[in-house]
């Protein structure tokens, strides 16, 4: 009974169940719905740098002119943002410090120094990139040298100081390939004096690097008077179109050689363009002349590096400007007493002069001290105070006359007395007055005491005896001609 009450109960629930499903009794429908308007907008900007030129290769050498320029214009892509961009070098080798590059854009300097230290800092113009390459002037480099590396350009948003870590950004790089050139031309001899030391034409061409080269194979080219080129194998082999170098093809360091044409006479006296290639064909180096002066060289001085003019033939050898300027002599170093020559304006070695003293016998010398005085002791038999009164009488002039001729006479007088010979009186005497002379000799003052010497007849000094006091010797100093004429005109006086 009870079993039969619980199924009751379940029956009921399900018909329960079953109604209310096929009634549909207790369902209900609902949804949800939201709406959202876009207000932000999205812009899409690009970054994209452009190089014109992505490679540079050249040949770089010591000389003037020996610059190698290139370029490359840096550019922005129509549509991109506003941009900044720098440089900094990669990949370099270690003769990039030999090796000097100058960075510009129109008037601005970016950067200028050795290549190895290659950058400049952030920019907002473009342009034309101008890179002048040379070789550092204070090194010493050999020839075929290379320096190969990488020039980095990066650019960002100009929105950032600085080039960023990572982000929006973009690079372009410039590879660099350089190679020195140490052989170059040095001097042309177009129209030769064939009196000279130089009588032929000839190409020379040196070495500016600091090691020996052998240029066997190398080509050097004139151009006709219709403008082409004729072409000189570099050997010493002989033949046609050669270049004679003489004994050896090869260039020692800091060396040079003269090289001599087949044809003789190739050069144009009116004009022409030399060339030099080396033995794969590259252009090394070229001049070119207008009308050739007649016996003087073109060339450069100083010698492989400088500007060319046109001095005197100097093949093989150091250029000079004029044949009078000096080659480079050692000459040895004394110490002397009379002139010394110390240095020169053209800083030539120092050269020390030693001259011979001057001789006071010739009268072609110069004095030497013109503060020394000459003395001339002259024996006087007159006191001083009677001396004086005879050089005031009136007859001086007279007596002096008579005395003279009579010293000048051959033959002795009538008291025995020797005499001078005239030709040794007036020859003395010239030499004594002459102007030129500043000093009187020993030979003069002799003849001078000589001349005191000669008295006149023997009476008229046994009266001057009598009327002056005892002899005595009187020392007069003489330091100029006038002194000297002076003394002798007194000596004439006491002889009276």
């Amino acid at each position: 009974m009870i079993m039969n009450k619980k199924n009751t109960i379940y029956i009921s629930c399900l018909i329960l169940t079953l109604g209310f499903l096929i009634l549909g009794i207790g369902q209900s429908k609902a949804s949800y719905v939201d709406t959202e308007t876009l207000v932000n907008s999205i812009s899409v900007g690009k970054l994209d740098m452009e190089l014109s030129n992505q490679s540079v290769f050249g040949f770089v050498g010591m000389e003037s002119g020996g610059e190698y320029i290139a370029s490359s214009e840096i550019s922005f892509t129509s549509g991109s943002i506003g941009v900044k961009y720098d440089a900094i070098l990669q990949n370099a080798d270690s003769a990039c410090d030999d090796f000097s590059v100058t960075v510009t854009r129109s008037s601005d300097t970016l950067y200028t120094g050795s290549v190895s230290g290659f950058t400049f800092s952030p920019q907002t113009d473009v342009g034309n990139i101008n890179f002048e390459f040379d070789i550092v002037t204070s090194t010493s480099i050999s020839h075929g040298e290379e320096c190969n590396a990488e020039f980095l350009f990066r650019s960002w948003p100009d929105t950032e100081a600085s080039f960023p870590v990572s982000g929006f950004t973009d690079t372009e790089s410039i590879d660099i390939s350089l190679t020195a050139k140490m052989i170059v031309l040095n001097e042309v001899l177009a129209h030769p004096d064939t009196l000279s030391l130089a009588p032929d034409e000839f190409i020379e061409i040196v070495n500016n690097g600091n090691s020996s080269v052998d240029v066997n194979g190398w080509l050097i080219s004139e151009e006709t008077l219709g403008g082409e080129d004729n072409m000189y194998t570099i050997t010493t082999a002989g033949g046609s179109h050669t270049a004679d170098p003489g004994a050896s093809t090869t260039i020692p360091a800091g060396g040079y050689i003269a090289l001599y044409l087949s044809d003789g006479t190739a050069l144009n006296n009116t004009g022409d363009t030399i060339r030099l290639y080396d033995n794969s064909s590259n252009l090394f180096d070229e001049y070119t002349y207008a009308n050739a002066k007649f016996g003087a060289s073109d060339a450069r001085v100083p010698d492989g590096t400088g500007d060319w003019v046109d001095p005197v033939p100097t093949p093989g050898r150091r250029n000079l400007i004029t044949d009078s300027e000096p080659e480079e002599v050692n000459f040895p170093q004394e110490t002397t007493d009379d002139i010394q020559v110390t240095e020169f304006e053209n800083n030539d070695p120092l050269i020390d002069l030693d001259l011979p003293k001057n001789d006071t016998s010739d009268a072609d010398n110069d004095i030497e001290n013109e503060d020394e005085s000459v003395q001339i002791e002259i024996i006087a038999d007159i006191p001083e105070t009677e001396l004086e009164d005879r050089k005031n009488e009136d007859n001086t002039i007279e007596t002096e006359t008579e005395s003279i001729q009579s010293v000048a006479s051959d033959e002795p007088d009538d008291q025995g007395s020797d005499i001078i010979p005239e030709e040794e009186v007036a020859e003395e005497q010239e030499v004594i007055e002459d102007p030129q002379d500043d000093i009187v000799t020993t030979e003069e003052a002799e003849v001078i005491d000589n001349v005191d010497s000669v008295t006149e007849p023997e009476q008229e000094n046994e009266q001057l005896n009598e009327d002056t006091p005892e002899s005595q010797e009187e020392t007069v100093e003489i330091t100029s001609i006038e002194d000297t004429d002076s003394a002798l005109d007194n000596t004439k006086i006491e002889n009276e």
